[in-house]
């Protein structure tokens, strides 16, 4: 493990095949940014929420700063509703906006490499 890991590869990978049990699905392949995330800590499930804490913190006009954000599952309303007009791109950022109540304005601040990882997390509801 090196500096900025707190587990150990098989303990990551086994937490990763834990969550795939809980909701039913199989990646077909683990991402190496999603397996870092889980080294570093930086995701816990918590019930069926995902909590991310963002490489880059989200820095508000009003000074407030968004270190982490909490990842639900998307209801089928949630898909249909956001599935309207636009790109995929576009769909994801609204869904994403849905499942964890942050404006499209604040999610467009995320960095990609959170944004990679919240991805990843996002197949696990599919």
């Amino acid at each position: 493990m090196n500096a900025n890991e707190v587990m150990a590869e098989e303990v990551a990978r086994e937490e990763i095949a834990r969550w795939q049990d809980q909701f039913s699905t199989e990646l077909e392949e683990i991402s190496p940014k999603l397996l870092r995330a889980v080294k570093q800590g930086r995701i816990n499930l918590e019930g069926s929420v995902f909590k991310v804490k963002l490489l880059a913190p989200l820095q508000l006009e009003n000074g407030q700063v968004i270190g982490s954000l909490e990842i639900r599952e998307p209801t089928a309303a949630i898909v249909r509703q956001s599935g309207k007009g636009g790109s995929e791109a576009d769909l994801t950022m609204r869904v994403l906006s849905a499942v964890t109540g942050q404006p499209l304005g604040v999610l467009d601040r995320l960095g990609s490499r959170d944004l990679a990882v919240i991805g990843e997390l996002m197949s696990f509801f599919a």
